[in-house]
């Protein structure tokens, strides 16, 4: 699927504003690159979705995220469910949870939701015609990146899981 140029730009945009809440929140992190040559041949057509980053949390283990930038829709984010469906296959071939972190554009709010509540919502068929789960706002975790840390915002999403 070809992404245009503007969605490029603004995604990428916000993965850099994601990794400086990762630098300043001073938690260990690898990036994952995401060039066609880093996904086996076999699993590039919606067999498995790499997240953005994996964050370790010292003697406690790792923490993969999708970062994504999303326009908010009837108080929900929308989310493909082949995106979805294949960020689970990552989940369970890396056996390593998978958060989405959703900005939406031009804020400094960032919404965290796990890929595990993405899977239990039900699909529905969107206006193109594929499935689709919309993922309602009032299940997320709001965190303001310039106030909280990571960490804290991790403990405080653990702790409403």
């Amino acid at each position: 699927m070809k992404i245009k140029k503007a969605d490029a730009e603004r995604g990428a945009e916000t993965e850099r504003h994601f990794q400086a809440w990762l630098d300043h929140s001073s938690v260990p992190y690898i990036y994952i690159e995401q060039s066609v040559v880093t996904v086996p041949k076999g699993f590039r057509r919606g067999g498995i979705k790499r997240p953005d980053f994996v964050v370790g949390f010292p003697n406690i283990g790792s923490i993969a995220f999708d970062v994504k930038s999303k326009s908010i829709y009837k108080n929900c984010f929308i989310f493909d469910e082949v995106e979805i469906n294949s960020t689970a296959n990552y989940e369970v071939f890396f056996n390593t949870t998978v958060w989405f972190a959703v900005f939406p554009p031009y804020s400094d709010e960032c919404y965290l939701l796990l890929n595990s509540f993405l899977r239990a919502e039900k699909s529905v068929k969107g206006k193109d015609g594929k499935r689709v789960v919309y993922y309602p706002l009032k299940d997320c975790l709001k965190v303001n990146t310039d106030k909280t840390t990571l960490n804290a915002a991790v403990f405080e999403m653990n702790s409403l899981a």
